[in-house]
């Protein structure tokens, strides 16, 4: 898990870094990223890669990439793990590490959700203010 989270953060710096140089080279690392969270056969530890990865491409990657498709993947998170509790009180369970990989894609889904929430709320309070401020300040119009 470590590995994915610092190569995500690698991956973005490098992004930051060479954006100007290699323009495509981003969205073609989303693309990728993309279609590993897309698709059911990926195992979830490379979903949970590419959902850091995403996350750390910043805000609008989370907003365009994430947002959209989490209330289906957590839907499906969450089916994973009832079956396996189910599974597991009948003793019956089979796959038990599929049950904590997939809780780990869902809490950092959540992470990057709740970070992208928080800058929202902070960017309307900032619009707030600036409404605010502009409303109270004195005309300079004759």
């Amino acid at each position: 898990w470590a590995l994915r989270d610092y190569a995500a953060k690698l991956t973005a710096k490098i992004c930051s870094l060479y954006d100007e140089k290699y323009p495509e080279m981003r969205t073609k690392i989303i693309k990728t990223l993309y279609g590993f969270v897309r698709d059911p056969m990926a195992p979830f530890t490379s979903q949970y890669g590419a959902i850091v990865g995403l996350a750390a491409l910043g805000e609008r990657v989370t907003e365009q990439a994430l947002f959209p498709i989490a209330p289906v993947y957590l839907r499906k998170v969450f089916r994973i793990v009832r079956r396996y509790g189910e599974k597991r009180a009948s003793a019956g369970a089979d796959n038990p590490m599929q049950a904590v990989e997939a809780q780990r894609c869902a809490f950092q889904l959540r992470v990057a959700l709740r970070k992208l929430l928080r800058q929202q709320l902070r960017d309307d309070d900032a619009t707030v203010a600036l409404i605010a401020a502009a409303q109270t300040a004195p005309s300079t119009q004759p």
